[in-house]
């Protein structure tokens, strides 16, 4: 009897080992399966996500690559006129999609964290164009 359970333990805990590795290699692919399923497929690629052990490092290289992109994309495609806020929800609407996992307030913070970014390296070159100028 104590063997049986021990051979059950053991397969549990190599199923729970496996399901943890396929977690982590795979949870770009499962993130973005789970997305498209409706009406909970978000709250299911983020909580499968968050299982990753790749979680943090996804959400602070990966994503604030993804989100400078995205925003540089918005910029260049929509036309002036629009308001800051109008293209500040489109490219948070275009992570979610980039990025599946990211809640609707993590893709919001990513955006206006790029849109600074992007903002301070803006304002860097042209204080060294200017620099460079001047005598």
């Amino acid at each position: 009897m104590l063997e049986a359970i021990q051979s059950v333990g053991l397969e549990v805990l190599a199923t729970l080992v496996a399901a943890l590795a396929a977690t982590t290699f795979l949870d770009d692919a499962i993130a973005s399966a789970l997305s498209r399923v409706p009406v909970v497929g978000a709250m299911l690629a983020s909580v499968a996500r968050r299982f990753s052990a790749r979680f943090r490092a996804w959400l602070l290289e990966r994503v604030p690559r993804t989100a400078e992109a995205k925003v540089a994309e918005v910029e260049s495609r929509i036309d002036a006129p629009k308001t800051g806020a109008v293209k500040a929800q489109v490219a948070a609407a275009e992570l979610v999609k980039a990025e599946p996992g990211l809640t609707q307030t993590e893709a919001e913070r990513e955006i206006e964290a790029a849109y600074h970014r992007l903002i301070g390296a803006q304002r860097l070159a042209t204080h060294d164009e200017r620099a460079a100028v001047a005598p």
